[in-house]
């Protein structure tokens, strides 16, 4: 890593960030979310020191500074690529501190957000910007059918970042519903059937315990489930980005799907837990 320095000259440089809005205005947030000033940044932006030390950013000895790279070859090395990541094309000036992949600087001034022209939620031509859910955070490409609240144009999310805001096509193969049926089967179905097997085995033999132990295996399915899922979209060959989004879909269900499965099986652990008390103390008193 070098010293700081100044340059005369901006480098052109690229980078991911997320769309947020913020009174009703789109600005840009970094992939990674930090609190304070650091929530959404303007366009030209000067970075300020998110670790609230008094220096100018960035500073050789901190983490401070806006991130970017050189090309876009090594865009993976700021985070994942989905079709809710902009790639923006920056210039970047003022201090900048050089690393071997890339830069931190002072000062930077967005030219272009590309976005996947693809739609976050369903995979089909993205038009706009939106959220399909109140619970979405960011602002994401979607067609008009997803895109349920905050819909805004390309046009007027242009106007308000102050550089140009474009969908470009991309290659990655859209999954096929057999891929992803089976995508959410591998998250669900297990999850179902231990919390549906332990309810029946708890009201058949009375004890309640069975049923909550149940439950704990709907709920803990979550992580081995993803994993097994992430191994089935990698051998369906998607793409990074339409593996994100596959998971990400299912992913919402699943945890649905675990969630209501671990409170029906409490729910008859409670019921049946007088029963199952009633005939352990039996069994003692013989």
């Amino acid at each position: 890593m070098n010293e700081p320095e100044i340059r005369a000259t901006p480098l052109e440089a690229y980078k991911l960030a997320r769309l947020a809005l913020d009174d009703g205005t789109v600005r840009f947030a970094p992939l990674n979310h930090r609190s304070g000033v650091h929530a959404t940044y303007e366009n030209p932006g000067t970075a300020v020191c998110a670790e609230g030390h008094h220096h100018d950013a960035p500073a050789k000895e901190c983490s401070c500074g806006f991130y970017a790279v050189a090309d876009r070859e090594e865009l993976w090395r700021l985070g994942w690529q989905t079709f809710e990541t902009p790639t923006l094309r920056v210039l970047l000036y003022g201090r900048i501190v050089e690393h071997r992949h890339g830069y931190r600087a002072a000062r930077q001034h967005v030219e272009l957000a590309e976005l996947a022209g693809r739609c976050w939620w369903c995979g089909e031509q993205a038009e706009l910007l939106g959220r399909r859910t109140r619970r979405q955070r960011y602002l994401a490409a979607s067609c008009r059918r997803c895109a349920k609240y905050d819909p805004i144009s390309a046009d007027a999310a242009s106007a308000d970042l102050g550089c140009e805001v474009t969908f470009v096509d991309v290659d990655d193969e859209k999954a096929s519903r057999r891929t992803e049926r089976a995508i959410l089967a591998l998250q669900t179905l297990p999850s179902f059937t231990f919390s549906l097997a332990a309810i029946l085995v708890a009201i058949l033999t009375g004890v309640g315990e069975i049923a909550g132990v149940g439950g704990l295996l709907a709920a803990g399915w979550l992580v081995p489930g993803r994993a097994l899922a992430e191994r089935a979209a990698d051998r369906a060959g998607l793409s990074a980005r339409e593996k994100n989004r596959v998971i990400a879909r299912t992913g919402a269900v699943a945890l649905i799907a675990s969630v209501a499965g671990w409170g029906a099986s409490s729910i008859v652990a409670v019921a049946y837990a007088p029963t199952s008390m009633a005939l352990t103390s039996t069994l003692l008193a013989r």
